[in-house]
């Protein structure tokens, strides 16, 4: 028995050996596949081979890192998530981290942006030093932007070039850019041996053209001879201006091994092609190049290679000869700015100094991104620009071609959800970037617009031009006047209101944008402004930085209104000797003087004055306080403040301590009504006749008579025959416009209320004060009333307020308040 032992060992050890040979038969095809670039093959006999492994934990992982790499160099990217997340989960990261960016990658690319952030910001901790996972986390940033400001270009898939299999990479056929040359894997391609690494057809170069009637004719090979298209891939071509020479990609793979990629030159006679000539740019027969774009002079090309010691998988490389028909120099690399440890591919160089590319390694949306970089001595001068939706997408986008003579049109190369097939080639047009300034300018007082007012545009260079408003506040400046990538600023002015300054801006602005302004102009009031909060110590006048903000808002107003003077009035409470609050007050106005002259204000334009507390302040707008009510009109005198409790009290010393602003002088004069002539508008009053007006009867129960509204002299209506006092929105309106009413005055939310040229119906608006000859009384209800015969009725109610009237039944020309 034991001299038989080593026999049966030897035996079984030898079937073991057999079968262990049988079952890694497909692992060992399916690596060589994998090295030879044939991805489709690869899976396929990794999927055999997985099967038949048995407990060899370290063999399984690594099939499945080759099976997750596969689908991702095929681009099926919802099958390399599934392997990549398996892995991810038995932590085989850990010790080859580039899965984790893989995955993030691939995560980014299928638009689920927060797993992907989660993956890049594991991969940050775990390789710090690869910017590749910072890259990641602000493309996810710069996601949500480019989401939101998408550009505007308008996009059209190419439904009658493009079919279920592959269409991309368009370059312009003839001197009319009427047709395009493209890569195509379409059932009639020549090529029908199968592309080991995508598991397509080999690919061929079509054209198409659009007919009179502007529709894209049937695709066509580019020759039938096999000159150009053969039985290898071709694709990415472009040509010259003549349009009688085109460089193009000859991939030469066959089903079992990786040949490499060169570029062609071809020349064409009448409608025949010439024999093509590879372009020799470096490299061995193993080297991808491809992907040409040449100068206008043909004396520059810019290509994409695998050479050695490049930054990453293909990189841009760009190459010079003296003169057509000279071989090109050495080609250089264009450096780390544009390449990355990804992938730069598909370049096209346009009016020979802006150079368009795609790339996986740059902040993007996913897949390969286009982007666009300015060239200068062969080296990127301009940052790298990433082209923005909707051009790129999460998908691949690539291939993009621009036509010479329109702006912004062109066509480029997609996957994205939607298409025809795989790849899809699609048409872009952005219409001219065009910017316009428009607005509406309104009183701030009573809402409505302001006409003839002046309104200035001043560029970066001061050049300026004007334009007024019309008749509905509206000004516009038209997009001839409007550049990009300056700044503007607007001004508007008129006389009796403060000037006002806004700035719009262009730079950085890649779309065509219009500017809309609501401008809100404020009247240059004849009493003191209150400044917002500055607050100073207990017989201290040194201004805190802290209330140095509260001054902005002036100092504003003030460089916008180069020729105001103004007092700066300064406030104290009744508390204390009243000659020494004189003294307080007067040296709390220098300080804020001397702080607005410290910011540039003209020394001269600046008037200090101290009010001590001979000024109460009265209040303008309700104020609530700790539970307690300041009411409106309200003077905050001694007398008032001793009867508060002494809680309250302190807050009124507060409200009384203050600093205004009030206008003394501006080169042009104020309209004041109330000093104008009144003799014909107001009755006489003679001698013992103190109480009587001078009346109009303009029907039966209809007088006339003349009336001040709110200091302002107009005239009103009164009949016994109504029970409302009206306005009509005509006269509403003018009150509006002339200050004599604002918006303050209005029962309810006036901004609704009001609109631009008319006011709701059934609005009450309250009449501060109205007097008829020397009776005069306040707080006058009026409703605006849509179908109001005359401008402004009161009714007997109101009559009666100033007194018992009594009408002179023999002229009706005198009505008298007995």
């Amino acid at each position: 028995m034991l001299t038989h032992r080593p026999i049966f060992l030897s035996l079984f050890l030898l079937f073991l050996t057999i079968s262990l040979v049988a079952q890694n038969r497909n692992i060992k095809i399916a690596d060589q596949a994998f090295a030879d670039e044939r991805y489709t093959e690869a899976v396929q006999k990794y999927l055999k081979g997985y099967k038949k492994l048995k407990d060899n934990r370290h063999e399984k992982e690594r099939v499945n890192i080759q099976l997750a790499k596969s689908y991702l160099l095929m681009n099926n990217l919802r099958r390399a998530k599934s392997y990549y997340s398996r892995l991810i989960r038995s932590k085989a990261h850990k010790n080859k981290p580039e899965l984790q960016l893989e995955y993030a990658r691939i995560l980014l690319g299928l638009a689920e942006y927060e797993d992907a952030k989660i993956q890049f910001e594991e991969y940050q901790l775990l390789v710090p030093e690869d910017i590749q996972g910072i890259i990641g986390l602000k493309s996810i940033e710069k996601i949500k932007e480019w989401t939101k400001n998408p550009i505007n270009y308008s996009i059209e898939n190419i439904r009658k070039i493009n079919t279920r299999f592959s269409e991309f990479s368009p370059a312009y056929f003839d001197q009319n850019y009427q047709s395009i040359v493209y890569t195509t894997t379409r059932e009639e391609a020549l090529g029908k041996a199968k592309d080991g690494w995508t598991g397509m057809d080999f690919s061929d170069l079509y054209f198409s053209r659009i007919d009179s009637k502007g529709d894209w004719t049937k695709p066509e090979t580019i020759d039938d001879t096999e000159t150009v298209n053969s039985l290898a891939n071709e694709g990415q071509a472009t040509l010259n201006d003549r349009f009688n020479s085109m460089y193009f990609t000859r991939c030469f793979l066959s089903e079992s091994s990786a040949s490499g990629c060169a570029i062609l030159e071809v020349n064409k006679s009448g409608r025949q092609w010439a024999e093509p000539k590879i372009v020799y740019l470096g490299g061995d027969s193993s080297s991808s190049v491809g992907h040409p774009t040449l100068s206008n002079d043909e004396r520059t090309i810019i290509f994409s290679a695998d050479f050695p010691n490049g930054s990453g998988g293909q990189d841009l490389y760009i190459a010079h000869r003296k003169k057509i028909g000279d071989k090109f120099m050495k080609a250089r690399n264009l450096g780390a700015i544009i390449n990355t440890s990804g992938e730069e591919l598909f370049p096209f160089l346009r009016n020979d100094t802006m150079l368009y590319f795609a790339s996986n390694g740059h902040i993007g949306m996913g897949g390969l991104d286009l982007y666009r970089v300015t060239l200068k001595n062969d080296t990127a001068a301009s940052e790298i620009v990433n082209m923005g939706m909707p051009i790129n997408s999460s998908y691949d986008d690539f291939g993009i071609v621009f036509h010479p003579k329109l702006f912004e049109s062109g066509f480029f190369s997609s996957n994205r959800k939607g298409g025809r097939g795989k790849e899809d080639i699609y048409s872009f047009s952005l219409p001219p970037i065009e910017y316009l300034i428009q607005g509406i300018v309104i009183d701030d007082y009573s809402l409505q617009p302001i006409k003839d007012l002046d309104v200035i545009l001043s560029d970066n260079f001061k050049n300026e031009n004007r334009s007024k408003t019309n008749s509905k506040g509206q000004f516009s400046f038209p997009t001839s006047l409007i550049q990009k990538g300056k700044d503007y600023e607007l001004i508007f002015e008129k006389e009796n209101y403060f000037t006002q300054k806004l700035i719009e801006s262009t730079k950085g602005l890649e779309h065509s944008k219009t500017f809309e302004e609501l401008v809100r102009l404020k009247r240059i009031p004849e009493k003191p402004i209150l400044l917002p909060e500055i607050l100073f110590d207990l017989a201290k006048w040194d201004l805190k930085p802290i209330y140095e903000d509260s001054l902005r808002g002036l100092i504003r107003t003030l460089d916008a209104n180069s020729s105001l003077v103004i007092e700066l009035g300064a406030h104290t409470d009744a508390q204390g000797n009243a000659e020494l609050n004189d003294i307080l007050s007067q040296k709390r106005a220098e300080s804020v003087v001397d702080y607005l002259i410290l910011r540039g204000i003209d020394p001269g334009r600046l008037v200090a004055k101290g009010y001590g507390e001979r000024a109460p302040r009265t209040i303008e707008k309700i104020i609530y306080k700790n539970e307690f009510v300041f009411d409106e009109g309200i003077s905050l005198s001694e007398e008032y403040i001793n009867q508060l409790p002494e809680n309250i009290k302190v807050i009124a010393q507060e409200l009384n301590r203050r600093i205004e602003f009030r206008v003394l002088r501006r080169n042009y004069q104020t309209i004041d009504y109330r000093l104008q002539d009144t003799s014909k508008s107001i009755a006489l009053v003679e001698a013992g006749m103190e109480n009587a007006i001078q009346v109009d009867l303009i029907e039966n129960d209809i007088w006339e008579m003349p009336a001040i509204i709110n200091n302002f002299p107009d005239k009103l209506i009164y009949t016994p025959l109504t029970k409302l006092n009206t306005f009509s929105v005509e006269f509403a309106l003018k009150l509006l416009q002339e200050g004599i009413i604002s918006k303050d005055d209005f029962e309810g939310d006036a901004e609704n209320l009001i609109q631009i040229g008319t006011i709701a119906h059934k609005t009450l608006i309250n009449v501060r004060e109205l007097s008829i000859g020397n009776k005069k009384i306040e707080n006058v209800q009026v409703w605006v009333w849509h179908d109001s015969v005359y401008p402004f009725i009161i009714n007997k109610e109101t009559l009666n307020r100033f007194g018992n009237p009594e009408f002179d039944t023999k002229t009706n020309k005198t009505l008298i308040f007995k």
